[in-house]
């Protein structure tokens, strides 16, 4: 986290709010997005408070406003403002993404893209074949991983006590919640 403040705090002191807004959105969390896919989700936890704090600076600076005790003082502006932003800009926000939607998606997404290559080189975990002519995640052996399995269910069960109704309903394998990711 001592090197992502760095960053921050470098963009801070960039005088081009435009041009650092556009650094933070298309470098500084893409970033982050791609360190997130390579992480078990649980593990990120403490990463993610640190994160929106470095984040609200960020976002508080695009208002003019540099001193991190003004921050604290009105944190619960600045909370509805972090959540604002996340929007898409068609929406009134900035696009810059909720990073509790990010840390959720990024490992579960990452793992569901590269399963079938995982297949490959791990072919008694990932089994997988052609169905109707597209290759596809047939079953997954969750207890050969038991903690990439554990770490991609909580994530998949999160999403699903977020999003009710959502692609993942009645979802209960690994292998069914690939193969539907594959085709959104």
């Amino acid at each position: 986290m001592d090197n992502i403040n760095e960053v921050a705090d470098i963009l801070l002191k960039y005088p081009n709010p435009q041009a650092r807004y556009n650094i933070h959105k298309y470098c500084f969390n893409e970033k982050i997005n791609y360190w997130l896919r390579t992480q078990f989700p649980q593990d990120c936890k403490n990463f993610l408070a640190s994160f929106k704090k470095t984040q609200t600076t960020l976002i508080a600076s695009y208002h003019g406003i540099y001193d991190k005790q003004t921050i604290n003082d009105q944190l619960p502006a600045f909370t509805d403002l972090y959540r604002r932003v996340s929007f898409p800009i068609a929406n009134g926000g900035l696009a810059l993404r909720c990073i509790d939607s990010v840390f959720l998606t990024a490992f579960l997404c990452s793992m569901a893209a590269s399963a079938i290559h995982l297949s490959n080189h791990f072919p008694l975990w990932i089994q997988t074949s052609t169905v109707d002519n597209v290759h596809q995640i047939t079953t997954i052996n969750e207890t050969i991983s038991r903690t990439t399995s554990d770490q991609l269910m909580f994530s998949v069960q999160e999403i699903q006590s977020k999003v009710t109704n959502g692609p993942f309903d009645s979802l209960d394998s690994l292998a069914l919640i690939f193969n539907k990711l594959g085709r959104l």
